[in-house]
């Protein structure tokens, strides 16, 4: 199979140069294009499906305090800031989130419940935007996947970072 093609003088230049434009077969064509999307890919890979992590994801640990540990239990949970009690995160296959957290405050306790999309850049990557009850105020937790958990970090809002660790407990495929 040769290029086909054809000749076009150049009326600006010497008539002794010609501008070759290569024409290609209906095959070739077809195939440029293919070749231009796969060569413009992201290096990282695709974005992963959300149907990966579809299911019930439980909040086991906050700022490295497990859920429902004695307040002394250990130094470092002795002073933890974080009052939550429970929490889950619920993946549709759709890539919908429901995020709820329960917090101790005074002498009962408060749920607060966000909703919102997941995206996965990457099989190892998850990016939550989440929406609060009245559908307001956009807010992207960007975390990771390692071996059955989510772990997100994002500025506390008196100081510091606080770090939510969530383990599967009902994955759905």
């Amino acid at each position: 199979m040769g290029v086909v093609g054809y000749a076009l003088t150049n009326v600006a230049g010497p008539p002794a140069h010609h501008l070759r434009i290569p024409i290609m077969p209906h095959r070739l064509r077809l195939l440029v294009p293919l070749v231009a999307l796969l060569g413009c890919s992201d290096p990282s890979g695709p974005e992963a499906s959300p149907s990966m992590i579809a299911g019930t994801w439980e909040l086991t640990s906050v700022d490295g305090c497990p859920l429902g540990a004695a307040p002394t239990s250990s130094e470092a949970c002795r002073f933890a800031r974080s009052s939550a009690v429970a929490g889950e995160l619920r993946f549709a296959l759709d890539g919908r989130v429901v995020r709820t957290v329960t917090y101790r405050m005074g002498t009962g306790t408060v749920r607060y419940t966000e909703t919102g999309t997941v995206r996965l850049p990457a099989p190892d990557q998850v990016v939550l935007e989440l929406y609060d009850a009245e559908g307001r105020g956009l807010r992207p937790m960007p975390g990771r996947i390692e071996g059955g958990q989510m772990i997100f970090r994002y500025p506390h809002p008196a100081d510091g970072e606080t770090v939510e660790v969530f383990t599967a407990r009902t994955v759905i495929n």
